[in-house]
């Protein structure tokens, strides 16, 4: 008989059955010698609030248990989702995927409460870090993001420059995503960059009050990244915008996701992708920060790129033995057909075949 699986992608049945399988097989896999990163979406979660089906039936009042994730932040995941400039819920579909995607707002405390709560339960389970997936939303049209729009222009707009932009200095009688039909598209130009600016900083501030403030003081040493993207050659990526002090400011490692090779390739031309040029871009843009990194490629669809360092000296002895076999074990997950380079004074290509003298017991935790 056919038995719907409430969460997509785990390996078993129920909340339960997978919590107990994740403190069952992560000490195996520290024990053989690496470290176990869980990936947290920040963002998005899959259901339908009209059929009341993912985390909008009764799935959620389940969760919030003293045994899973403690107290209930709000009634409703509602509550916690993105808006549409008429107050209805934010979705949108994903080809193949059977259920509506729905994004968690980064301005709404109650959804940073639910990741709180989730990162909680990770620590205790005996995870060693986060890597923050999703990470790319920009602000909805809700009444916290609507507020967050109207003090960052403030802080950064004169008076006089409100009325050219808005027609009045008093901004919260305007819509703040949007100007007059009338406005110059200059004018346009310049609300649309500030705001994704502004939305930077609101991922940045999330990630920071999520993972580096809150999860580091249930467990100092927890590494963390965020999962970000470099597709092709154009400049934009979820943290371009941020002011050079903000950039990577208290990650462990950066991992970039280039997307898929055919994208960029050309084979009637004789032309493959490499993405080796974007990767030494964003090698670059971490230099003054204590640092090496590396770049993996694996033969699927997706190329990601890893690039590694510890921001803390005190232990960034103790922190390269660890995550070397942590990247190496992560690389092997995805795809036994590995290649790794690494860019320093030898600046030489090996076949990455191993990740230290415990692979085996590594590999067998995992698989299991």
């Amino acid at each position: 008989r056919a038995t719907a699986r409430p969460w997509a992608g785990m390996p078993l049945f129920g909340i339960e059955a997978n919590l107990e399988l994740a403190a069952e097989v992560i000490p195996q896999i520290q024990a053989a010698g690496a470290a176990v990163v869980g990936q947290l979406s920040t963002t998005m979660h899959f259901g339908d609030h009209e059929q009341q089906v993912g985390l909008f039936g009764p799935t959620w009042e389940s969760m919030w248990t003293d045994d899973l994730l403690g107290p209930m932040p709000c009634r409703d995941i509602a509550d916690a989702s993105q808006r549409q400039a008429d107050g209805s819920l934010s979705w949108r579909t994903i080809s193949g995927r059977p259920y509506r995607t729905y994004r968690g707002c980064m301005c709404n405390p109650n959804w940073r409460e639910i990741l709180k709560a989730m990162v909680r339960k990770g620590v205790a389970l005996g995870l060693d870090g986060f890597n923050a997936t999703h990470h790319y939303e920009s602000l909805c049209r809700c009444t916290y993001c609507e507020a967050y729009a109207r003090s960052y222009l403030r802080e950064r707009l004169s008076d006089d420059e409100c009325v050219q932009l808005f027609g009045t200095e008093d901004l919260d009688t305007v819509d703040p995503f949007a100007l007059p039909e009338t406005s110059a598209q200059e004018a346009k130009g310049r609300l649309e960059q500030l705001l994704a600016q502004g939305a930077a900083q609101r991922r940045k501030a999330s990630f920071d009050e999520v993972f580096i403030e809150f999860g580091r003081q249930l467990k100092p040493s927890l590494l963390l990244a965020q999962w970000n993207h470099k597709y092709d050659f154009r400049p934009h990526d979820e943290r371009s915008l941020l002011p050079s002090p903000q950039w990577g400011a208290g990650e462990d490692y950066l991992w970039y996701s280039q997307g898929p090779h055919k994208w960029g390739s050309d084979l009637a031309q004789g032309y493959l992708a490499d993405m080796g040029l974007p990767s030494r871009f964003i090698g670059a843009g971490a230099f003054g920060l204590p640092k090496r990194w590396r770049t993996t490629v694996r033969r699927s669809p997706f190329t990601q790129v890893l690039l590694g360092w510890s921001r803390r000296n005190e232990t960034a002895s103790r922190r390269r033995t660890t995550t070397d076999r942590s990247y190496a074990i992560n690389a092997l997950w995805q795809s036994t057909n590995l290649f790794s380079t690494r860019l320093g004074p030898t600046r030489s290509w090996r076949l990455c075949t191993r990740a230290g003298p415990n692979l085996r017991q590594i590999w067998a935790a995992c698989m299991r």
